[in-house]
């Protein structure tokens, strides 16, 4: 919901300025009155009073007692000023003075804002058409809105009920005027104003009632005060019902330290809040306040408390010098002994330096620059704190040297002195004076021991002192030390030409230079190469001289060299001149190194390299020439051109030759390099014709051939190949001979053959192969037989088929012991009927249509014997959970042991080569039924017959925890573990007691509790005692475990002879101090003793001397 208005002065010449809290409206007010619809009738206007810039007034409803209802917003217009209402499209001027009252229809507040436009300044009021008019009387009714709506438009013209108006303009002419107010309008003006007065007043009363009510709040308490904590508490307020009820009463705690507000703390509507993160021993002081919305009573009376001491209570240091600190601990409230303690390291020990009720202290005697743990205890309250380090102050540093020249220039000067030691300087001071000023300027402070000043004087004297800082102070300054600046640089010299221009060397020229300024003065010139073809593309220096002129030799032939020149003096270097290009004339080639052969020499052909020449004379080579020298002395050009390699045919084999190289440029021919001699080399044979083969037999054959040409060396070796039924060629002869006779051949089968030659120079290439087939025969001889499936009467024999050697086989023989021959069509035969564990020999020969061939290796076969007996199995030990086994050994490879259970079948339990066994991990008082049967190559024989053993019951095992209760002087209470039953059979015990020292067991008993006590012993004697349980079996049997090991103890002493020794050790005591009391020891004792103690010193004395002289 809002309405637009807008606040103008009639005398603005027109314009209208925006009412803003920043504007000045000279007499115009608004006031905003918030009417309640309560029984008292009851309103509570806060009024807002305007300041001196704006005459705005605002009467706000107090959010306390603020209610559900209709809200009047009333408008009071001045005199002299006017107002303007802007209702949805329409708006109308009133002139003051006027009030006008508007009443909204949904409870809230209208909003009145101003809003800022460029001609006109607008309030908005009215939203959506949602407001009333309420009716006056008609004496107070300034104004008609019975409906009339005005529509106002800044760029437009104005419309009323009655008809368009002029446009929108900035003069007050210009808008609809609504007639001046009258007596009556001022009358109602002036009865308002009072009512709102009356109703401050009362608004005033109460407000004073709340903060009245609010300020009765008690002082807190203190409680549970720590070091660092503490806990306050208070009594809240209470209002009685009806006077609040849309707020609560809050709280507002704040905390004071040393008079000083630390900190507000907002504890809500609760009363106690715990404080944390105090310091320890303060004092602080606490009080409450309580607020209800933004009305709060005032302060309850200050509550102070002081935490305890702690670790965090240090001193504080009020002041310190090089040999001295002054502790002061005034803050710490808690009174009584303080004692103060310091050492020079956290781990050393403390040196007390006061004790005392005085809160400072100082520490003399102290070292400078050097750091004290300090450490301060409250003595009342055994509490002290943290070792904290102090440092005392350092001395300053030593003088610094003199300051020296590092670096001069022409507009900076680099100067350095003697660094101190780093602990000693924390910075160093430099300052400066030229020779015009008298007082030095400070132009360095920093750590470095060089500083470079700039922006100086050419050719300008200036001083130099520095001086070094620390913490602790400043030294004294250096002496003094002058230095000058260099003088100006000189121009780049000119016109740089070349007088002359050889193969080796140059003469350049140039204008002489001049300084900055043209001021003429004493100059070097410097005249620099670079080589172009050079590796380092720097330029070097060549000449030095006062001269305008210099002659440069050392340069090579054909390179292009590029020269400048630089002018320098004691300042420093001119800029380098233009550089000027010169290119020498070039030369022949110098020699070339002799040839070289790549590779090895071949028999017609040698291939030659070479080098380019080590100087090319400054020109690029053209071409190369060689020439060649045969053993008859015939020189000829055999190769000319631009290649550094040639191959030479049309050789010799085994002549020597000579070659020589000449290099060629545009300056000439170089001279010829030094002869390279030459041997080609030899070859090796030729190509041996076809060997003749003629076959003696089917594995002899007669192999010849004949010997080929040499080609220059003798023949040392043939060396003869074979290859056979197509597989790899293999040599089977290497010699001198041109005839071989290769045996064991394979008959029947294709061989080929060829053969090679070998001189000095290597081997010929194969000859073409001869392939022939050899003659048939007999079979080879059988392999790989072997017996399998041997048992104590037979076996059987195999073994591989043969090579048939061109015929096929048609039987087999095979020989078993001394010349049985049988015969067999495959390649397998059974032996049968033999005899058990013996040795048989057999072998085998193949048979075809030419003959029998070669018996096979003799097989050697050993019958099996027969299986083994069935043992005889007996028990040797039975225990309650093992039972050992024992049967009759048979010889057996192997024994198998069975258990067989009621249902009859068996188990084995044991497989091996041994002939006993233990049974183990048994139930006690059962029956296991056992078998057993042995093995060997033969296989498995009988099983024995079945035998059964029964177990026997289990012993208590060994008691644990034997231990002692109590011992007195004619008693002993021992205790032990409790035993479980075993298989529901009780279990008791049997404890003995002796002498320690091997007394026989005099004294037992038999209990069923895990405790027994023996009385009637001996005092102060030694004891041994033991303990075994007793299991109680079903049929009436006692079986009897294991005793523990001793338990050694001695009984006490009686109290008389505790007594007696006591008594006799009272008056040996007393004898002695009578004796020693009966002594008098004067002072002549003690001189007498002290002048025995030196004659006795001089006289070892006197004898060491003379026995280390003698």
């Amino acid at each position: 919901m809002s309405v637009q208005c807008t606040i103008m002065s009639d005398a603005d010449d027109g314009h209208h300025d925006a009412c803003t809290p920043d504007d000045t409206v000279d007499r115009a007010s608004l006031l905003v009155i918030s009417e309640e619809c309560r029984e008292s009738e009851r309103r509570t206007i806060e009024h807002v009073e305007s300041n001196q810039e704006t005459n705005v007034s605002v009467l706000q409803s107090n959010d306390i007692f603020s209610r559900t209802g209709s809200k009047s917003v009333y408008m009071k217009i001045d005199k002299g000023k006017s107002f303007l209402i802007k209702l949805d499209n329409k708006c109308q001027i009133v002139h003051g003075p006027a009030v006008i009252k508007f009443t909204s229809t949904d409870g809230s507040v209208p909003n009145v804002l101003p809003k800022k436009r460029q001609s006109t300044e607008t309030h908005v009021f009215h939203e959506n058409d949602k407001f009333l008019k309420e009716q006056l009387r008609p004496d107070y009714l300034p104004l008609e809105y019975s409906g009339t709506r005005i529509e106002l438009d800044e760029c437009s013209s104005v419309q009323t009920e009655s008809g368009p108006t002029s446009p929108c303009s900035s003069h007050d002419s210009d808008l609809p005027v609504v007639p001046q107010p009258n007596r009556r309008i001022r009358r109602a003006v002036k009865m308002v104003e009072m009512t709102e007065y009356d109703q401050r007043n009362k608004d005033k009363c109460f407000v004073q009632n709340i903060i009245k009510l609010l300020s009765t709040i008690k002082r807190p308490k203190v409680t549970n005060v720590d070091r660092t904590e503490a806990y306050v508490t208070w009594v809240g307020v209470e209002f009685k019902p009806g006077i609040i009820k849309s707020s609560k009463v809050t709280y507002l705690l704040k905390l004071y330290m040393e008079d000083e507000l630390l900190e507000q703390i907002s504890c809500g509507v609760k009363s106690n809040h715990h404080l944390k993160n105090l310091q320890s021993a303060q004092e602080y002081g606490v009080s409450v306040i309580a607020r209800v919305d933004s009305h709060e009573g005032s302060a309850t009376e200050r509550v102070n408390f002081t935490t305890k001491f702690s670790s965090t209570a240090i001193p504080r240091l009020s002041h310190r010098t090089e040999n001295s600190l002054h502790f002061d601990w005034s803050h710490l409230k808690p009174t009584g002994q303080y004692l103060l303690q310091y050492s020079l390291t956290r781990d050393s020990r403390l040196i007390d330096a006061y004790r005392g009720t005085q809160k400072s202290f100082i520490v003399k005697h102290l070292n400078p620059d050097c750091p004290y743990f300090v450490k301060l205890s409250h003595l009342e309250s055994h509490e002290c704190s943290e070792s904290t380090p102090f440092t005392t102050l350092g001395l300053p540093p030593s003088t610094p040297g003199s300051v020296r020249l590092i670096k001069r220039e022409q507009t900076s000067l680099t100067v350095g002195w003697d660094q101190l030691p780093q602990e000693e300087v924390s910075y160093y001071i430099l300052r400066i004076a030229d020779s015009s000023e008298s007082d030095f300027n400070i132009i360095y402070e920093g750590t470095d021991s060089q500083f470079t000043s700039n922006g100086l004087r050419s050719g300008t004297s200036y001083s130099f002192i520095v001086s070094a800082d620390n913490q602790h102070g400043s030294s004294e300054t250096s002496k003094c030390s002058t230095f000058c600046t260099l003088p100006p640089l000189p121009n780049t010299p000119q016109e740089l030409r070349d007088e002359h221009i050889g193969s080796n060397c140059c003469t350049l020229s140039w204008d002489k230079s001049t300084c900055e300024g043209g001021e003429d003065c004493e100059l070097q010139y410097i005249v620099e190469r670079n080589y172009q073809d050079s590796a380092t593309p720097d330029f070097e220096e060549m000449f030095e001289g006062s001269e305008c002129e210099a002659t440069i030799s050392g340069l090579f032939p054909g390179c292009e060299y590029t020269f400048r020149v630089i002018a320098s003096n004691e300042t420093g270097k001119s800029p380098p001149s233009k550089p000027l290009i010169i290119k020498t004339y070039p030369v022949a080639p110098s020699q070339c190194r002799p040839p070289q052969i790549s590779n090895k020499p071949r028999p017609s052909f040698v291939h030659l390299v070479w080098d380019i020449p080590d100087y090319d004379g400054g020109s690029s080579i053209l071409e190369y020439s060689v020439q060649m020298t045969t053993s008859e002395n015939i020189v000829k050009e055999i190769y000319r051109g631009v290649k550094s390699e040639c191959i030479v045919f049309g050789l010799t084999p085994g002549s020597y030759y000579w070659f020589r190289i000449q290099a060629h440029n545009i300056a000439g021919s170089g001279p010829l390099s030094n002869e390279l001699q030459v041997r080609a080399a030899l070859a090796p044979p030729a190509v041996p014709s076809p060997p003749k083969v003629i076959f003696k037999s089917p594995t002899i054959a007669h192999i010849s051939w004949k010997p080929p040409h040499d080609n220059g060396s003798p023949i040392t070796e043939y060396q003869l190949e074979c290859l056979v039924n197509g597989t790899v060629y293999a040599p089977i002869y290497n010699g001198p001979k041109t005839y071989f006779e290769a045996k064991q051949l394979l008959p029947a089968s294709f061989y080929h053959f060829r053969i090679k030659a070998c001189n000095s120079m290597g081997w010929s290439h194969v000859s073409s192969a001869v392939c022939l087939s050899s003659p048939p025969s007999c079979p080879a001889a059988v392999q790989s037989v072997t017996a399998s499936d041997i048992t104590s009467t037979s076996f059987f024999l195999d073994w591989t088929r043969p090579d048939n050697c061109g015929a096929e086989i048609s039987h087999y023989s095979i020989e078993i012991g001394d010349g049985n021959l049988s015969i067999s069509y495959t390649t397998s035969y059974a032996a049968l009927n033999l005899h058990p564990e013996t040795t048989y020999k057999a072998r085998v020969q193949a048979v075809n249509s030419y003959g029998a061939g070669v018996f096979s290796p003799w097989t050697k076969i050993t019958t099996l014997c027969l299986a083994p007996d069935p043992p005889v199995i007996e028990c040797v030990a039975v225990s309650s959970s093992s039972i050992k086994l024992k049967w009759t050994d048979t010889r057996a490879a192997r024994h198998n042991l069975l258990l067989v259970d009621p249902n009859g079948r068996a188990t084995s339990i044991y497989n091996g080569s041994h002939s006993s066994f233990k049974v183990i991990k048994l139930a006690e008082k059962t029956s296991y039924t056992f078998r057993v049967y042995s093995s060997n190559d033969a296989g498995d024989g009988d099983c024995s017959d079945d035998v059964t053993f029964t177990t026997t019951k289990a012993l208590p095992a060994l008691v644990k925890g034997l231990r002692l209760r109590s011992v007195t002087d004619t008693s002993v209470a021992i205790s032990w573990q409790e035993h479980p039953p075993i298989n529901g059979d009780r279990v008791t015990y049997y404890a003995q007691i002796s002498d320690a020292f091997g007394g026989e067991f005099r004294r037992d008993c038999k209990c069923t509790d895990v405790k027994h006590e023996f009385s009637g012993l001996l005092p102060d004697t030694d004891y041994r005692l033991r303990v075994s349980a007793i299991r109680h079996c079903d049929d009436g049997a006692h079986l009897s475990g294991s005793f523990t090991s001793f338990l050694i103890f001695k009984t006490e002493p009686t109290h008389a002879e505790i007594l007696d020794a006591n008594m006799s050790l009272k008056q040996k005591q007393s004898l002695f101090s009578q004796i020693w009391s009966n002594i008098r020891i004067s002072d002549k004792h003690i001189a007498i003793f002290i002048l025995f103690i030196v004659c006795l010193m001089g006289f070892l004395f006197a004898y060491v001397v003379q026995t280390f002289y003698s």
